[in-house]
């Protein structure tokens, strides 16, 4: 990234300055309901920042001097008459119009969004003036001919570098949901982040410095307080001496788990009759995430943004998901998922062909959306070759291998477990259904849905398989 300009100042009187920075172009007759000790308030309230040392910008951005600095710099290339309040605001504010109106102008995609390209373009728009040399008040005497000097060779060495280190950040996909026993700590009331030593990261060599990956996490666990446990945000961890990051994000954001809990039928596994199912809400879910997947690859972009900004040394390694359910092709049958007894009696729980179908092409769609991420941040971003794909979907033989096995024979031992739960998860699902309290049935699908679909320990070093083939140098 180019070093910001230097502004004029000496064409600006200081009036002018305050005007200008409360969005108020000098000379132009045009005034401001605000009054001078406001706009001299506020400028003293959000002293001048390196807008390039700020992470993106972007709509619920929390108030503070990088966004001053953006309606600062966009007061003096555009004239605009923004407010200095350090807020961004939501889609219909004036930072945001104003962004969407300079990206426009200057040919970039108006997303609204103050990243690296934004940056750079904003840079340029800038005025420049040569910086001006303060006088001196007395001559600078001239070195003394005997004043002995220093040979470069001479110089003090300098401290050695510490080794680069590998920061193992994620979801649920990262931290080994489902493959008990947990890390000391991550299995408690307060925190279930559930990392687990068979999670793809820990066959790395060497091993992460830090593995903060956390099960339930979405792309704001990033820069915000985890919601498990109340952990510190998982980039709190980067830093100029990481030298390598890996993680999946982005499947909490859509949310996969409400979908699937929607979608599951209780079953009498004998006769196929449905004991429980709720098709409205699964359709629901269903026609809704096209757009939560969306709205997720713009989190994605953030994210990735962030990390380079903070870890500038780093490689970056963003794992897409693996397929869950089969593409069975013709077969009509539903897709079993687990089953559960009572003395006598036997259910299963099933996921209705059609809807399979679905699941496969929304997962196809979410991965297709990580890519696109990935591929807009590499493009736009001046660090963004250090951030690559993996793509562990041919490892797991795609839709057609080992994803979960729907009860079928014959097909791959399956790498994604189906539905994981206890005895204990079992018989209250039992009782339920057997005395009739249909009104829990949601209660215990969804305590057994967190810790299923999930790579079974095959799964996660097939993950890593896939990883080890895009590790950087001192990695493997």
């Amino acid at each position: 990234m180019q070093p910001r300009k230097i502004r004029i100042l000496s064409a600006i009187t200081a009036g002018g300055l305050a005007l200008a920075v409360a969005g108020i172009t000098a000379g132009s007759g045009t005034s401001h309901p605000a009054t001078h000790a406001a706009l001299a308030a506020q400028t003293e309230s959000f002293p001048p920042v390196n807008l390039d040392a700020c992470p993106t910008l972007h709509i619920g951005y929390p108030t503070g001097g990088c966004v001053a600095q953006l309606q600062t710099d966009l007061n003096i290339i555009q004239g605009n008459h923004l407010a200095v309040d350090g807020t961004f605001g939501s889609t219909g504010s004036q930072t945001y119009q104003a962004v969407i109106a300079f990206q426009q102008a200057r040919g970039l995609q108006p997303d609204g969004m103050v990243g690296p390209a934004t940056r750079q373009a904003l840079d340029a728009a800038l005025p420049v003036a040569a910086p001006t040399v303060p006088p001196t008040t007395s001559p600078v005497p001239a070195p003394s001919a005997t004043a002995p000097s220093t040979p470069a060779d001479t110089a003090a060495p300098s401290t050695p570098a510490p080794p680069l280190q590998y920061v193992a950040m994620g979801d649920s996909y990262s931290s080994g949901e489902g493959l008990a026993p947990f890390l000391p700590g991550t299995d408690t009331p307060a925190d279930t982040c559930h990392r687990s030593d068979q999670a793809y990261s820990q066959y790395v060599t060497p091993k992460p410095d830090a593995f903060v990956a956390c099960s339930g996490q979405t792309t704001a666990a990033v820069t915000n307080t985890a919601m498990s446990g109340q952990e510190p945000p998982q980039a709190s961890l980067l830093g100029p001496n990481t030298g390598l990051v890996t993680f999946t994000f982005g499947g909490n954001d859509v949310g996969w788990d409400s979908a699937l809990e929607a979608c599951v039928k209780v079953q009498e596994e004998v006769f196929h009759n449905t004991i429980a199912g709720n098709s409205a809400l699964c359709n629901q879910q269903l026609n809704e995430l096209p757009g939560r997947i969306a709205m997720m690859e713009q989190n994605l972009i953030i994210t990735y943004e962030t990390m380079l900004e903070l870890a500038p040394n780093a490689q970056v390694r963003v794992l897409n998901y693996p397929p869950l359910f089969p593409d069975r092709g013709g077969n009509t049958s539903g897709c079993r998922i687990g089953r559960f007894t009572a003395p006598g009696i036997a259910w299963q729980l099933v996921i209705a062909h059609d809807v399979e179908q679905k699941f496969v092409a929304l997962e196809q769609q979410a991965n297709t959306a990580i890519a696109a991420a990935v591929s807009q941040v590499q493009s736009e971003d001046a660090g963004g070759d250090r951030l690559q794909l993996v793509d562990v979907d041919p490892q797991f033989g795609g839709y057609t291998g080992h994803t979960s096995s729907c009860g079928d024979t014959g097909r791959p031992t399956p790498w994604i477990n189906s539905v994981r739960m206890s005895s204990t998860q079992a018989a209250v699902l039992a009782l339920d259904v057997a005395s009739g309290n249909r009104d829990k049935l949601g209660t215990d699908l969804s305590d057994i849905i967190a810790a299923s679909f999930h790579p079974t320990h095959e799964g996660q070093h097939q993950m890593y398989l896939a990883l080890s083939a895009e590790l950087p140098s001192g990695w493997h």
